[in-house]
């Protein structure tokens, strides 16, 4: 028995050899393959870092702030439009029409075109449309030369008072003067009246001067008033906006020839 108990002993002590031997195999066999593994992987992190691409594009983000303010909505529905001012406008001339404004976008106004009335410290509006006013204008021409020549006369009319009123103290002075000498018998009779009659024609001629004058004056107003007429007959011949709005019907063309009814 002893004998063999001993040999007992010795397998086991074989079968432990053959077990230590294979799983040092095992182990030895894993430490390789994990080592090749991170090798590898070491490989392809060197190549891809090697063949990486441009960098990424950055992106447009844009920014709100938020606010608190009253949310709106929108409601759709149908109806019909009124206008709260309505103007018919008309020519108060005759003549072709030779001119149609033009609407906002640079077009020609036609019907539904927005247009602008007068600014603040403006006379007219937006020009909607013009007549042929060549005669008109001709007129206003001569009227403003004419005016022109006038004021003129009026500036000439100024010198000849102040020319007049300079010889009249003259001769005023030198008639006061034979007066007094007269009195005192140093001049003779003739001497004073030769005085005397000098002062009165100077006296007469300064009279002459500022009537006129005054005439010259008046000539301007009148001739102011008749250039001012000529304005009016030009502004006449064009339709302007009187207020902002929508033409909502247009009759006239352009060629068309318009009489006042």
């Amino acid at each position: 028995p002893l004998h063999s108990q001993n040999q007992m002993h010795s397998w086991r002590r074989e079968e432990m050899k053959i077990t230590w031997s294979t799983t040092t195999i095992i182990i030895l066999v894993l430490t390789v393959m994990l080592i090749v593994g991170t090798l590898h992987r070491l490989e392809s992190l060197a190549e891809l870092h090697g063949q990486q691409g441009p960098p990424p594009v950055p992106w447009n983000v844009q920014v709100a702030v938020a606010s608190r303010g009253a949310i709106g909505s929108w409601v759709v529905g149908e109806g019909t439009a009124l206008a709260t001012r309505q103007s018919q406008l008309f020519f108060q001339a005759e003549g072709q029409v030779v001119k149609i404004g033009s609407a906002q976008d640079g077009s020609q106004i036609r019907e539904g075109s927005v247009i602008k009335g007068p600014g603040s410290g403006q006379q007219f509006g937006q020009l909607l449309a013009s007549l042929d006013n060549r005669d008109q204008s001709s007129n206003l021409i001569q009227r403003e030369a004419e005016l022109a020549e006038t004021r003129l006369n009026v500036d000439s009319a100024r010198e000849r008072v102040v020319q007049a009123e300079s010889l009249f103290q003259v001769d005023e002075a030198q008639y006061l003067r034979s007066k007094t000498l007269f009195a005192q018998g140093i001049i003779s009779l003739s001497e004073l009246e030769r005085d005397q009659a000098a002062f009165e024609n100077s006296q007469s001629q300064l009279a002459g001067s500022k009537a006129e004058l005054q005439a010259a004056h008046s000539r301007v107003r009148s001739m102011e008033a008749g250039l001012e007429q000529a304005k009016i007959e030009i502004e006449k011949t064009s339709i302007f906006a009187p207020f902002d709005g929508m033409v909502a019907r247009l009759t006239i063309g352009l060629g068309d020839y318009y009489s006042p009814a």
